[in-house]
């Protein structure tokens, strides 16, 4: 596995990869922290997934991290991944700016960890030397209205809120069964 793009006291960022495909699955097929998301219906979907969100020279701008809680020996084997972290498109209408998505196993919920994450993140996206963002002024999240716990992490982060958007995002249904396509994006300006 590669190294780690960044560290905390409890958590490392590592560029994600095909070793990481069991636990990413695990990651998107958990109903519980995909409550706002589509989950992934078989392993090969999240096989496409984890490569279509690794940077290549069509999309160098592409730029996710696995989320690694850090264990307390030094042993890596004993490390856990426990979500992930990055941009995952140019939005249309948005040119300058990336969209960054994150999530969390539903077990590791409530810890900070998102946040956490994210910030190292921010970190490393506004850091000198990130020639491969082509311009990306803007970082910007996409979040449900109705997700009150991932507008508190971008918050958290420095985000602010921006414009109400109805129509181009589909998540699956809700209690009622009615598909949800508002969205709220929430913008962080690169400094």
């Amino acid at each position: 596995m590669a190294k780690f793009a960044a560290e905390s006291p409890r958590l490392w960022l590592q560029p994600l990869s095909l070793d990481h495909l069991e636990d990413f699955h695990a990651i998107m097929t958990d109903a519980t922290g995909l409550k706002f998301s589509k989950p992934s219906p078989n392993i090969d979907d999240t096989k496409s997934l984890l490569q279509k969100w690794t940077p290549s020279p069509e999309k160098p701008w592409i730029d996710n991290y696995a989320i690694i809680l850090r264990s307390n020996s030094h042993d890596e084997v004993k490390v856990k991944m426990i979500g992930t972290v990055g941009t995952v498109r140019v939005p249309q209408g948005l040119e300058d700016a990336a969209e960054v998505a994150y999530g969390i196993h539903s077990d590791f919920w409530g810890q900070g960890y998102a946040s956490e994450a994210l910030g190292m993140f921010v970190a490393l996206y506004c850091a000198d030397g990130r020639e491969r963002l082509q311009g990306k002024k803007h970082l910007v999240a996409k979040i449900d209205p109705e997700n009150p716990a991932s507008e508190r992490v971008v918050q958290k982060v420095g985000f602010e809120k921006g414009e109400t958007v109805d129509g181009g995002y589909t998540r699956g249904g809700d209690e009622a069964g009615r598909d949800k396509s508002e969205y709220v994006w929430w913008v962080l300006k690169r400094s």
